[in-house]
Protein backbone atom coordinates (compact mmCIF):
# COMPACT_ATOMS: atom_id res chain seq x y z
CA UNK A 1 0.00 0.00 0.00
CA UNK A 2 2.72 2.55 0.89
CA UNK A 3 5.13 1.84 -1.92
CA UNK A 4 2.98 2.35 -4.90
CA UNK A 5 2.25 5.72 -3.01
CA UNK A 6 5.45 6.65 -2.87
CA UNK A 7 6.01 5.61 -6.63
CA UNK A 8 3.53 7.91 -7.35
CA UNK A 9 4.30 10.91 -5.45
CA UNK A 10 7.69 10.72 -6.82
CA UNK A 11 6.58 10.67 -10.55
CA UNK A 12 4.29 13.39 -9.94
CA UNK A 13 7.05 15.27 -8.07
CA UNK A 14 5.45 15.83 -5.14
CA UNK A 15 8.09 15.82 -2.62
CA UNK A 16 6.22 17.71 0.29
CA UNK A 17 3.87 14.76 0.82
CA UNK A 18 6.36 11.76 -0.60
CA UNK A 19 8.17 13.31 2.24
CA UNK A 20 5.63 13.35 4.82
CA UNK A 21 4.45 9.94 4.01
CA UNK A 22 7.94 8.75 3.86
CA UNK A 23 8.56 10.10 7.38
CA UNK A 24 5.36 8.96 8.77
CA UNK A 25 5.77 5.58 7.54
CA UNK A 26 9.24 5.73 8.90
CA UNK A 27 8.34 6.79 12.29
CA UNK A 28 5.63 3.97 12.43
CA UNK A 29 7.94 1.04 11.43
CA UNK A 30 10.46 2.23 13.81
CA UNK A 31 8.04 2.34 16.83
CA UNK A 32 6.42 -0.67 16.13
CA UNK A 33 9.49 -3.06 15.32
CA UNK A 34 11.96 -1.67 17.76
CA UNK A 35 8.97 -2.11 20.45
CA UNK A 36 7.96 -5.74 19.05
CA UNK A 37 11.22 -6.80 18.30
CA UNK A 38 13.00 -5.42 21.68
CA UNK A 39 10.26 -6.85 24.07
CA UNK A 40 10.38 -10.43 22.13
CA UNK A 41 14.19 -9.95 22.96
CA UNK A 42 14.01 -8.94 26.23
CA UNK A 43 11.26 -11.79 27.51
CA UNK A 44 12.22 -14.51 25.22
CA UNK A 45 12.49 -16.79 28.43
CA UNK A 46 9.52 -16.36 29.83
CA UNK A 47 7.71 -16.36 25.91
CA UNK A 48 9.38 -19.29 25.81
CA UNK A 49 8.60 -21.10 29.34
CA UNK A 50 4.64 -20.27 28.17
CA UNK A 51 4.89 -21.28 24.72
CA UNK A 52 6.86 -24.83 25.49
CA UNK A 53 5.76 -25.27 29.36
CA UNK A 54 9.75 -26.49 29.59
CA UNK A 55 12.60 -24.27 31.78
CA UNK A 56 15.08 -26.25 30.09
CA UNK A 57 14.16 -25.98 26.89
CA UNK A 58 13.33 -21.88 27.29
CA UNK A 59 16.73 -21.30 29.39
CA UNK A 60 18.23 -23.15 26.57
CA UNK A 61 16.56 -21.22 23.17
CA UNK A 62 16.20 -18.11 24.77
CA UNK A 63 19.67 -16.31 23.80
CA UNK A 64 18.83 -17.50 20.03
CA UNK A 65 15.53 -16.31 20.37
CA UNK A 66 17.12 -12.58 21.97
CA UNK A 67 19.36 -12.34 18.73
CA UNK A 68 16.86 -13.31 16.38
CA UNK A 69 14.47 -10.97 17.21
CA UNK A 70 16.61 -8.27 17.05
CA UNK A 71 17.92 -9.11 13.99
CA UNK A 72 14.03 -8.96 12.68
CA UNK A 73 13.55 -5.51 13.82
CA UNK A 74 16.43 -4.16 12.34
CA UNK A 75 15.48 -6.07 9.10
CA UNK A 76 11.96 -4.61 9.13
CA UNK A 77 13.72 -0.61 9.55
CA UNK A 78 15.91 -1.95 6.60
CA UNK A 79 12.35 -1.95 4.12
CA UNK A 80 12.54 1.97 4.51
CA UNK A 81 15.79 2.92 2.92
CA UNK A 82 14.66 0.22 0.12
CA UNK A 83 11.24 1.60 -0.14
CA UNK A 84 12.78 4.78 -0.56
CA UNK A 85 15.32 3.80 -3.10
CA UNK A 86 12.77 1.70 -4.90
CA UNK A 87 10.13 5.15 -5.70
CA UNK A 88 12.81 6.57 -7.06
CA UNK A 89 13.81 4.14 -9.22
CA UNK A 90 17.47 4.03 -7.81
CA UNK A 91 18.36 0.60 -6.75
CA UNK A 92 21.82 0.72 -7.81
CA UNK A 93 23.33 1.52 -3.89
CA UNK A 94 21.02 -0.95 -2.66
CA UNK A 95 21.69 -3.88 -5.25
CA UNK A 96 25.90 -2.85 -4.48
CA UNK A 97 24.96 -2.97 -0.49
CA UNK A 98 23.36 -6.47 -0.98
CA UNK A 99 25.94 -7.82 -2.87
CA UNK A 100 28.95 -6.85 -0.74
CA UNK A 101 26.72 -8.41 2.56
CA UNK A 102 26.05 -11.19 0.79
CA UNK A 103 29.61 -12.39 -0.14
CA UNK A 104 30.59 -11.63 3.01
CA UNK A 105 27.83 -12.84 5.01
CA UNK A 106 27.93 -16.49 3.80
CA UNK A 107 31.62 -17.53 4.73
CA UNK A 108 31.24 -15.73 7.90
CA UNK A 109 28.04 -17.24 8.54
CA UNK A 110 29.58 -20.49 8.14
CA UNK A 111 32.42 -20.33 9.86
CA UNK A 112 30.50 -18.68 13.04
CA UNK A 113 27.61 -21.62 13.09
CA UNK A 114 30.65 -24.50 12.90
CA UNK A 115 32.28 -22.66 15.90
CA UNK A 116 29.48 -20.77 17.94
CA UNK A 117 26.20 -22.04 16.79
CA UNK A 118 23.07 -20.64 16.11
CA UNK A 119 23.61 -17.77 19.14
CA UNK A 120 26.94 -16.65 17.08
CA UNK A 121 25.21 -16.86 13.71
CA UNK A 122 22.05 -14.61 15.69
CA UNK A 123 25.02 -12.23 16.53
CA UNK A 124 26.74 -11.69 13.54
CA UNK A 125 23.11 -11.79 11.22
CA UNK A 126 22.16 -8.71 13.83
CA UNK A 127 25.52 -6.80 13.53
CA UNK A 128 25.67 -7.08 9.46
CA UNK A 129 22.04 -5.59 9.44
CA UNK A 130 22.95 -2.92 11.84
CA UNK A 131 25.71 -2.46 9.31
CA UNK A 132 23.45 -2.26 6.70
CA UNK A 133 21.40 0.05 8.27
CA UNK A 134 23.85 2.24 9.89
CA UNK A 135 25.47 2.78 6.25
Amino acid sequence: MIQPRLTILSERKEETAFLELYRLVSQLVAIISASFGGILAILAEPILLVWSGSEKLAAATAPILFWYSATNATIAMLILPFMLQFARGKLRLHAIMTSISVTLLVPTIIIVALWFGPIGTGKVHFIANLLFLVF
